[in-house]
């Protein structure tokens, strides 16, 4: 990332598998802008949460917290937002930029 205060942040962008069409236009953008970055595919509950993802979730606090119930699809995206947070503390990162795979970047975002 040229010109940026921040150039030591790797760019991750949160995805799921199968999902390349989702993600080309983005992944087009970061091309284009010289900008280097690393997929990351997090946890899909798009037909349902994985049995061992239950166990880190609570689902009655989410539902008090929330005032209703959250989906699937929710508690996957935090999980999957959880686990980068986590690698950038495991990994010791001075930060990250986390983008979601549908993200549209703004005119300069590689400045």
């Amino acid at each position: 990332m040229r010109g940026c205060l921040m150039v030591d942040w790797p760019v991750f962008v949160l995805t799921l598998q199968g999902d390349d069409a989702r993600r080309a236009p983005l992944m087009a953008q970061l091309d284009a802008s010289g900008v280097r970055a690393q997929l990351i595919f997090g946890v899909d509950g798009r037909r349902g949460l994985p049995a061992s993802c239950e166990v880190e979730i609570d689902r009655d606090a989410a539902r008090i917290h929330m005032g209703r119930d959250m989906t699937d699809g929710e508690f996957a995206c935090a999980l999957s937002h959880r686990a980068i947070y986590r690698r950038v503390l495991d990994e010791g990162l001075p930060g990250a930029i986390i983008l979601e795979d549908d993200a549209i970047l703004q005119h300069g975002f590689d400045a």
